[in-house]
């Protein structure tokens, strides 16, 4: 694939000077964010890069394809089999728990939170993300990392679901806390410092 991406980036070194030498300027990739280094690789620190407006470009020979790994053909809507397949990878939850988890989410919570907080419940087997004990629906508070009052989006990646003696944790004014583990404190304190609270030890 990239050489396949490199004989066509060298095809259009022409047009792309012509159409962005007025409205771009090159950077070298060194000095482009951190962020946006993570989303390709085998670029040299020297490579210059266009950047218009501040939005980097990534150059074609920087596209870098992954294979989907653990992927089953079998998972499919429109076999029977295949839906077999889904239910069977949602048996982790009970359903029931899943209807009831909706009731407990406040009113003013976008369709979105809504719809992404009841797909991280099943994604996390329906067990707390601080603890992993076992949570059920009138137990259960689903919070974003980054919350709304700081720009927190409703996106999945920014949802977690935890248990309410866990969001008490989250807002105690204590920085010393007993019975969690070193894995459960760096996933509190992650919950904490969003918040701009100090970690607890």
């Amino acid at each position: 694939m990239y050489n396949n991406l490199d004989r066509i980036n060298y095809s259009l070194i022409r047009t792309h000077y012509n159409r962005l030498r007025i409205i771009a300027k090159r950077v070298r990739f060194r000095d482009t964010p951190l962020d946006f280094q993570k989303k390709t690789k085998g670029l040299s620190a020297d490579k210059k890069i266009y950047q218009i407006k501040r939005m980097n470009l990534i150059p074609l020979t920087g596209v870098n394809h992954k294979p989907p790994m653990n992927f089953s053909q079998d998972i499919c809507n429109f076999t029977q089999k295949g839906r077999e397949r889904i239910h069977n990878n949602q048996k982790a939850v009970a359903e029931a728990n899943l209807e009831a988890l909706q009731l407990y989410f406040k009113a003013d919570e976008t369709t979105e939170f809504r719809s992404n907080a009841i797909s991280k419940y099943v994604a996390q087997y329906g067990k707390c993300y601080v603890t992993g004990e076992r949570l059920i629906p009138k137990n259960s508070v689903a919070i974003r990392i980054v919350p709304r009052e700081r720009n927190g989006t409703d996106k999945y990646s920014n949802i977690v679901i935890i248990s309410i003696s866990a969001e008490a944790m989250i807002y105690a004014g204590l920085t010393n806390l007993t019975g969690l583990d070193e894995k459960q404190k760096e996933k509190l304190n992650k919950l904490r410092v969003a918040r701009k609270l100090k970690p607890v030890k």
